[in-house]
């Protein structure tokens, strides 16, 4: 089973929401153990790195209101 999570952001050291983040990382982690687990998510530039057997891809997101969710 392939599992895809999408989150605004993603859950670190520079991370805006907080929980929201953090509940998307620690389903992904857990989901992990059974599954092929991939997160999706939005920053300031686009990298791809995989962590605690979860792939993570963050895309460049082009803000278009001044605001850290948008």
């Amino acid at each position: 089973m392939r599992v895809l999570h999408v989150s605004p952001t993603f859950f670190g050291d520079a991370s805006i929401v907080g929980g929201a983040e953090r509940y998307v990382w620690e389903l992904a982690r857990a989901t992990a153990r059974l599954a092929d687990v991939s997160i999706v998510t939005f920053g300031p530039d686009t990298r791809r790195f995989e962590r605690d057997g979860v792939r993570v891809e963050q895309l460049r997101s082009r803000r278009t209101v001044n605001h850290p969710l948008a």
